[in-house]
């Protein structure tokens, strides 16, 4: 295959903070906590609205979340065209995290998000859902942040909770900005719905409030805190914020709470029960939402990983390499045929969708992996391909061979980042197999530093043929395809 276009290590510039990290990306399981209360350098950059945009790729659904949300609290007489109450219930690595660090933006820094493409969007659907343009500030909206994640029934944190105990209590300090008086003042409601919604009130202005996984806090958090009070308290008060919420003008809600079909978190009899009282709650009183779904992979991919689009010439070039083999005749008989590649109909825009990932390899990323139980779909995915762009742009600066569009067969597990990271990204859950497939990848595909293993071997030690130049790796890339294939399909125990 003749390379006469702009490689793809060359048209795409890799985000710095990969680059940094040598390909393992540290920061892929966004933290809503250190979003809203980092500090210094445990700030991570996405706590900048305007980075944020810039590595989010503005999804149908997390721009539909935000929507609500904006009309909702900002939307003055028309805020009953919004829910009020939203559950995110995806399972692991779903986006859970990073849409509630959106939704936080949006209503802490309205003007900084709407400035982004995503903001954008945001904005076009909230002019087409109530018919004008809502106040560029939302009408100062305040956020109360509870991330339940980091946060000990019964033992508060003082910077942060100050002298609050009870998750009711830890609600208000945050609702009124440390103001001790009012604070005071409600303190003793915490099961008072009417009192709830005057506190709510008592601010003056819309309110976000975002619960982030909460079932750590109601499941075993509550039961290690052996403390029956404050399970009732912390219990009635969430059954009466999920109904004020409702009744109260510019208020809107976003809770974490993975469905109990795809959470496998061990509770006990009195922690389960909570947790199917909260279940019937939120049935009741929310929307479920979930933020990204399988066709979103690809965009979500190029965005966290690249800081810009590829030109469209460069796109249609790449294509265009790839036509003679797909238009073949015996390709077409003995391999296309067979395998039903379904993306060969839509080559272009499969190509300019998936850029620089094969459609192929991201066809088995979005039917396959994403199906596998422990498979965390976005985080994993990232995971895996951002020590893949590293490892193969090292190489591309090196002068060695690297394929115009990354394959299944191009995974270099030669490089222990990308080993780790798919080995480590839940296709395969069993301890003793992963093992065994990592000694496999050494002693069949490729060892360490790219000398030895079956595959490899073979590809140095081959007599020049007319396509060496062109496929250097073929033997490599093929194993390392069955080994792909392999991992997907291997049994949960070994």
């Amino acid at each position: 295959m003749v390379t006469s276009v702009t490689p793809w290590w060359k048209a795409l510039k890799i985000r710095k903070e990969i680059i940094s990290a040598s390909g393992q990306i540290d920061d892929v399981q966004m933290s809503l906590f250190q979003a809203v209360y980092g500090l210094g350098a445990d700030k991570p950059p996405y706590a900048d609205p305007a980075y944020y945009g810039e590595i989010t790729h503005p999804t149908e659904r997390l721009a539909d979340l935000l929507t609500e949300i904006a009309v909702r609290i900002g939307g003055g007489p028309d805020y009953l065209k919004a829910r009020a109450v939203t559950r995110l219930d995806q399972g692991m690595g779903g986006g859970k995290s990073h849409a509630c660090i959106g939704a936080f933006h949006l209503a802490a820094h309205p003007q900084s998000l709407l400035g982004t493409e995503l903001g954008h969007r945001v904005a076009a659907q909230v002019k087409a859902k109530v018919g004008r343009s809502l106040p560029a500030d939302l009408n100062r909206p305040h956020v109360v942040v509870l991330p339940c994640d980091n946060m000990t029934p019964g033992a508060s944190a003082q910077e942060l909770d100050g002298p609050a105990v009870n998750l009711y209590e830890r609600f208000l300090w945050r609702l009124f900005s440390k103001d001790y008086s009012l604070y005071e003042r409600y303190q003793p409601y915490w099961s008072d719905k009417s009192k709830i919604a005057e506190a709510i009130k008592a601010i003056n202005r819309p309110a976000l409030i975002i619960i982030d996984e909460v079932l750590d806090y109601i499941g075993n958090g509550l039961d290690g805190a052996k403390k029956p009070e404050l399970v009732a308290q912390d219990v009635a008060f969430l059954r009466a914020l999920l109904d004020v919420v409702n009744d109260v003008p510019h208020v809107a809600m976003l809770v974490v709470m993975i469905a109990s079909d795809r959470d496998k978190t061990a509770l006990s009899a009195a922690g389960q029960a909570r947790r199917d009282d909260l279940n019937s709650l939120l049935e009741r009183n929310g929307t479920p939402a979930t933020v990204t779904e399988v066709g979103d992979f690809a965009d979500i991919l190029r965005r966290r990983l690249f800081d810009a689009e590829p030109a469209a010439e460069v796109l249609a070039a790449t294509a265009a390499l790839y036509q003679p083999v797909l238009q073949d005749k015996s390709w077409t008989k003995n391999v296309w045929g067979p395998i039903g590649a379904e993306w060969r109909g839509r080559w272009d825009e499969e190509v300019a969708a998936c850029y620089p990932f094969h459609p192929m390899l991201m066809a088995i990323a979005k039917e396959e992996w994403s199906k596998v139980t422990g498979f965390q779909r976005v985080r994993s995915t990232i995971r895996i391909f951002a020590a893949t762009v590293y490892a193969l742009q090292r190489r591309g600066i090196g002068g060695e061979w690297v394929p115009s569009l990354i394959g299944p067969g191009d995974l270099p597990l030669s490089d222990s980042a990308v080993r780790e990271a798919l080995l480590g990204s839940g296709l395969v859950e069993d301890e003793r197999t992963i093992s065994n497939y990592r000694s496999l990848a050494e002693i069949e595909v490729v060892n360490n530093d790219a000398t030895g293993g079956t595959a490899r071997r073979k590809d140095i030690e081959r007599q020049a043929l007319l396509w060496s130049d062109a496929n250097p790796r073929a033997a490599e890339r093929a194993a390392t395809f069955i080994f792909l294939a392999s991992i997907v399909r291997a049994p949960a125990k070994s």
